[in-house]
C-alpha cells in the first residue's frame, strides 16, 4: 500500500513540475509548421526570423551515368559529368550599426 501510495506521489510531482515548465513560455522554443509562411511572406519586419530574403545559389555537383562502349560487344562504363544545381538559401539581412545618425538633409552618416 505504501509503496503504491509513493510512486502516485512521485507521478503526480512529475506531472506538476512538468506543467509548470511548459506553462511558463517567455521564448520561443521551436518553429511549428503553422508558423512558417510561404515563399513570398517572409520578408517581414515584423518578425526577427523573417528579415531577410532567398536567394538562389547554384552548386556544380558530379552525376554519374552509364554509357555503351562500342567493342566486339558493348561494354557499359560510367562516366561522371557536372550539372548545375539550384538550391535555395535564406540569407538574413543585418541590423544598422546604432552609430549611423540621420543628417538633416537624410544621408547617413557615421557618428566618430
Amino acid at each position: 500500500m505504501f509503496k503504491m501510495y509513493r510512486t502516485f506521489l512521485f507521478l503526480l510531482g512529475m506531472l506538476t513540475v512538468f506543467s509548470f515548465a511548459y506553462m511558463c513560455d517567455p521564448v520561443q522554443r521551436s518553429i511549428k509548421l503553422s508558423d512558417i509562411k510561404d515563399k513570398k511572406e517572409r520578408e517581414s519586419l515584423e518578425h526577427y526570423l523573417y528579415q531577410g530574403y532567398w536567394r538562389d545559389n547554384y552548386v556544380w555537383i558530379p552525376k554519374w551515368i552509364k554509357i555503351w562502349r562500342n567493342r566486339n560487344i558493348q561494354v557499359p562504363t560510367w562516366k561522371r559529368i557536372w550539372i548545375q544545381k539550384k538550391t535555395e538559401e535564406w540569407v538574413t539581412v543585418r541590423a544598422k550599426p546604432p552609430a549611423w545618425l540621420k543628417n538633416v538633409r537624410g544621408h547617413f552618416v557615421v557618428k566618430v
